[in-house]
């Protein structure tokens, strides 16, 4: 049964975790290319210049160096907003490990309570039965 459950939320948190970094990471692509837009006079100068040391780098026509650019410029935002998305999938990680870090913090230990159990005792109708004792109550029989 443990294992079971291990196994179930190990996978439903393989799955979450996967969730936030696809969300995350399509997020910052679309930031990325909100932020190409050639009305903007600035992305334009630096657009236009990344054409002209392609098309001198690799002799292009203007046109060929323009499609390169904006493959270039397409496959860096792919590569930034995926380490984006990674980051933010690490951020809510260490968050959900620190929750159940400070959860695990309250978890008793069985093996203490069953040490107890063996030696507190109740007789009821002739017969033995092994009670845990209620919290802050202890008494040894």
């Amino acid at each position: 049964m443990s294992n079971t459950l291990r196994q179930i939320s190990g996978s439903i948190g393989t799955s979450l975790i996967t969730t936030i970094f696809t969300n995350r990471s399509s997020a910052h692509f679309a930031q990325y290319t909100d932020r190409m837009d050639t009305t903007n006079p600035a992305f334009m100068d630096s657009f236009n210049q990344l054409v002209h040391r392609i098309a001198e780098s690799a002799h292009l026509p203007l046109a060929s160096a323009q499609a390169q650019a904006a493959s270039v410029l397409a496959g860096q935002a792919q590569v930034d907003a995926t380490v984006m998305g990674i980051n933010d999938a690490f951020f809510w990680t260490s968050i959900i490990s620190v929750v159940g870090l400070l959860l695990s913090v309250f978890l008793r230990d069985v093996r203490k309570d069953k040490d107890t159990a063996i030696s507190v005792r109740k007789e009821v109708t002739g017969t033995e039965v092994i009670m845990l004792p209620a919290a802050g109550q202890t008494r040894q029989i």
